[in-house]
C-alpha cells in the first residue's frame, strides 16, 4: 500500500472533497440488498489507507490505499487489489454517497460511537 494521496498534477488531495473529508469512521445505512457487498463498517485514514473489520462475507473492500485524484471522484484498492474509481459525493446531512459503476448507491454515515477502529485490536 503506497499511502500515496497527491492528486492530478501531484497536488494535495486534502483540501475541499479530499482525503480530509474522508478520514474518520464511517457505518454503512440502508437494506439495500446491492451494497450489502461493501462493508458495514470502514475506516479511512488520513495517510491515504482504509480498513474494514475482518468480515467472514467476501466484500468488495477489505483494506487498501485509496485517494481523490479529483473532486467527486474516489479510487479504492479493492478485495482483488484492483484501483477502481468511483463517483462519490456528500448528502446535505454529511453522509458519504458513493456509486459504483453499476449504479448502485452506497451510503455511509460517520460513526463516531468510540468502537475499536477496523482492523486493529481493542485495548488490553
Amino acid at each position: 500500500m503506497s499511502g500515496d494521496i497527491s492528486g492530478v498534477d501531484g497536488e494535495s488531495t486534502s483540501g475541499p472533497g479530499g482525503v480530509a473529508q474522508f478520514a474518520g469512521r464511517w457505518r454503512r445505512t440502508g437494506d439495500d440488498e446491492t451494497a450489502a457487498r461493501y462493508p458495514e463498517h470502514v475506516e479511512f485514514r488520513a495517510d491515504g489507507v482504509y480498513l474494514t473489520p475482518p468480515d467472514p462475507i467476501f466484500r468488495e473492500w477489505q483494506a487498501g490505499d485509496y485517494e481523490i485524484p479529483t473532486p467527486g471522484r474516489l479510487t479504492m484498492q479493492t478485495s482483488n487489489d484492483a484501483m477502481v474509481g468511483y463517483d462519490y459525493d456528500f448528502g446535505a446531512g454529511g453522509e458519504l454517497i458513493i456509486h459504483d459503476s453499476a449504479g448502485t448507491e452506497i451510503i455511509y454515515i460517520r460513526d463516531d460511537s468510540g468502537e475499536t477502529s477496523p482492523g486493529q485490536a481493542g485495548p488490553t
